[in-house]
């Protein structure tokens, strides 16, 4: 692998839609009202360069959104946001025409619904964006703000520091029953553990500027969904914002770019339940609400780190940039479970009624909408058309970091797996990445919300595969291996 100067551009665009849209997140309907704050993407442009030619690049772009993938079921085909914003990019960079663009989600449960399937538009809430239009909105504004970032690229230098920060706790509950539940209660007698474990290790990589006084960006990977608000009906980037703000604030730097990423989390929730009486009382202590508490914290770990990233910036290395399709196994649906979806439908069916509610019409209605998809997955099974899925997955070295991505939510413990067998001091995994096939859940953990069968399209096997072939791209990147060569 050849040596370049690095070079970067940083933008950041404004994905709020421009009128009201559905808010995706929750089982029943919620129309958005005014933004709390505006929803942003991200981009950071990286590349090494030598006599003015790139040797390799990648552009990372982080989105407040719930996801960036088109279907809540892959199997029946797909339309990607990541795809088409490579496509019109190329179309005038022909050097990321391909391969060198990923883009994910923070998992905000605040954002717009960019499915076509997953609500009914209610008549009575007037004129709304639904999602095609806004899938249109939101690939024009990727586009562009992939193309700025790289317009904008300098020669840079580049640092990166590992902190802490208490963000993400385990938010499903195992009772001595043998039951699991996500948020369950934890104050009761029935109460055993809870499933898994946490992660608060902070990854970070420090963007610097030509002269290296300042940086211009910072990249702050944590293992938790930005979901502090996740039942509110405004749109909001959660706790990304607030983080942003004291990041700026304690680093005295009102123009610095943040790009945030979820490392693996799909059993994580920022919302604790063990510590839940202590945690409000030291709130109301100190007049913040949580997403604010939560920024404070993710403001005080990149603080934390500053001087040691600002004492080692590097201006020369390596970028190398890997991405593939992967085939994984599909989680078979077994009649006993395609019987309970058939009789799950016609009970869910005999409840609706005029008298329902919104709400209650549009959970019924979400609910039967999960069940067909259990069913059209097991008539497929049967007849041998749906036994694997090909997921993308990228792996890009920056020195001695390497950016891995998957677009699952996918449980903590692979992130832990990938993470301890990567040749990398740091590795940054990166969930909900280039599309959105739900859950991933362990074998340890299949029961329960999150790894039932309507939420969970890959099975366990499939993740020990995708574990796998992430190591080994991650590999394929080892200076090591390279200088054998």
């Amino acid at each position: 692998m050849h040596t370049g100067q690095f070079h970067a551009g940083c933008s950041q665009v404004d994905i709020t839609p421009p009128r009201k849209t559905l808010i995706l997140g929750q089982m029943h309907v919620r129309v958005s009202k005014p933004p709390h704050e505006p929803l942003t993407a991200t981009a950071l442009a990286l590349t090494t360069q030598r006599n003015g030619t790139i040797i390799d690049c990648a552009v990372m772009v982080s989105c407040d959104l719930s996801i960036v993938g088109r279907e809540i079921n892959p199997i029946e085909g797909k339309h990607l946001i990541q795809r088409a914003v490579e496509n019109r990019v190329g179309r005038t960079f022909p050097e990321l025409a391909s391969g060198k663009i990923f883009i994910n989600a923070t998992h905000t449960h605040t954002a717009p619904d960019i499915l076509t399937d997953e609500y009914r538009i209610p008549p009575e809430t007037g004129e709304i964006m639904n999602g095609d239009e806004y899938v249109e909105f939101l690939i024009g504004k990727l586009t562009e703000a992939v193309a700025a970032a790289w317009k904008n690229r300098r020669p840079s230098g580049i640092s990166r520091a590992f902190g802490h920060a208490v963000i993400g706790h385990n938010r499903r509950t195992v009772y001595r029953d043998g039951s699991v539940m996500m948020y369950g209660q934890v104050d009761t007698d029935n109460f055993s553990h809870m499933e898994g474990r946490e992660d608060h290790g902070v990854d970070m990589l420090f963007v610097w500027g030509e002269n290296n006084n300042q940086p211009v960006c910072v990249v702050v990977n944590i293992a938790c969904p930005a979901q502090s608000i996740e039942h509110e009906s405004f749109l909001s980037a959660d706790f990304w914002h607030d983080a942003g703000k004291e990041i700026r604030k304690k680093l005295r730097n009102k123009d610095l770019y943040i790009l945030p990423q979820c490392s693996a989390a799909g059993d994580q929730s920022p919302r604790p339940l063990v510590h839940i009486r202590a945690e409000r009382e030291m709130l109301k202590k100190r007049g913040l609400t949580l997403r604010e508490e939560l920024g404070r914290r993710i403001g005080n770990a990149v603080n934390d780190v500053y001087e040691t990233a600002r004492n080692n910036i590097e201006t020369e290395g390596v970028i190398h940039h890997k991405a593939g399709l992967i085939k994984l196994p599909l989680r078979e649906i077994t009649e006993e479970e395609y019987l309970a979806a058939q009789r799950d439908t016609e009970n869910l069916k005999s409840m609706k009624s005029a008298k329902q509610s919104l709400r209650e019409s549009s959970i019924t209605a979400y609910k039967i909408n999960r069940c067909n998809s259990i069913m059209t997955r097991y008539e497929k099974q049967r007849k041998g058309l749906a036994k694997s899925a090909e997921v993308e997955i990228h792996a890009v070295r920056v020195n001695d970091a390497v950016f891995v991505t998957n677009p699952f939510e996918l449980f903590l413990d692979y992130g832990t797996r990938i993470k301890v067998n990567s040749w990398a001091p740091q590795t940054f995994v990166v969930q909900l990445a280039c599309d959105y096939f739900n859950y991933l859940p362990t074998r340890e953990a299949m029961h329960g919300y999150g790894a039932s069968p309507s939420e969970t399209i890959i099975s366990h096997e499939g993740g020990d595969i995708l574990v796998e072939k992430t190591l080994e791209m991650i590999e394929s990147t080892n200076p090591e291996n390279t200088n054998k060569k």
